[in-house]
């Protein structure tokens, strides 16, 4: 897992969060999120769904660097990069319509 450590430090820091933080949140001692990030070490997989949980992002995308959508239409992953930038109350906003338009079209479907 090659890219583990550079996709935990990067995640971590986009969320303005030390390593000792993490540590605490995680319940690890502060030494092992070091050894994780400069690749000395793997945690487990319970340890790494915390992880996950605190930075906000899939399990696939802390391991994999993989965020999980791929689509062939550049326009709209254009979009989903633009929003990625937004604050996390602009991404809720975003999230709450393209459920609410996904909802709409399934139910669309089944009463067609």
């Amino acid at each position: 897992m090659p890219i583990f450590d550079k996709k935990l430090k990067e995640l971590r820091k986009q969320k303005g969060i030390s390593q000792d933080e993490l540590a605490d949140l995680v319940g690890v001692h502060k030494s092992h999120v070091s050894r994780y990030e400069r690749g000395l070490a793997l945690p487990s997989i319970e340890v790494a769904q915390k992880i996950a949980n605190i930075l906000e992002v899939s399990i696939d995308e802390l391991v994999s660097g993989d965020a999980g959508v791929s689509t062939k239409d550049k326009e709209l992953a254009k979009l989903f990069e633009k929003i990625a930038t937004f604050d996390e109350q602009k991404k809720l906003i975003v999230k709450e319509l393209l459920s609410a338009f996904i909802f709409k079209t399934e139910i669309q479907s089944k009463l067609a």
